[in-house]
């Protein structure tokens, strides 16, 4: 074959990639899709969730505290609590256990396993839950993980902000 054919192969071959990577990238990338919602909420409203039990733990002075002995104005963190609104069908499920600040424990988790993070431009990351712990770290858990998870002591955070809106409107 001359170099002259090699190029002209090498051209052809080069607009074909081209074209393929277009047709799989330019969709999600027209589409005006964005990383908000999914596990980018769900991380958000676990460390939320984190931030106030560790709130709640230092205005006890560092003594141990549990949503089933929140008082009302304990509660009310509980009320914003951040990235709710974007997880639709999605539960953020907190422990009814009682936390310390003194040792490294499962605080909260998400439900629902989401694609979204760590945003790829090829293909989705693979599914996974988001979570947080009591020292206020946060990640990401296989859905393998998740199902090996003792949620028997966790609780919808929606239904601690029930109590608090329930104590407010009786005020």
């Amino acid at each position: 074959m001359t170099s002259s054919k090699q190029k002209k192969l090498l051209i052809a071959l080069g607009a074909v990639v081209g074209v393929v990577a277009c047709g799989v990238a330019l969709p999600s990338l027209l589409d005006g899709s964005s990383n908000c919602g999914g596990n980018s909420a769900a991380l958000a409203a676990c460390k939320s969730v984190a931030i106030c039990l560790s709130l709640t733990a230092s205005e006890r002075e560092n003594k141990s505290v549990s949503v089933t002995n929140l008082t009302g104005i304990e509660r009310e963190p509980f009320t914003q609590v951040a990235g709710l609104s974007w997880l639709h069908g999605a539960k953020v499920l907190v422990t009814a256990a009682t936390v310390t600040n003194e040792r490294r424990q499962l605080v909260a988790a998400c439900d629902k396993p989401f694609d979204n993070v760590p945003r790829r431009l090829f293909g989705k990351a693979p599914l996974t839950h988001a979570v947080a712990y009591s020292d206020g770290t946060t990640g990401l858990i296989s859905t393998e993980e998740f199902q090996k998870l003792d949620l028997t002591n966790f609780v919808d955070v929606k239904t601690i902000q029930l109590v608090s809106n329930q104590t407010n409107n009786s005020l």
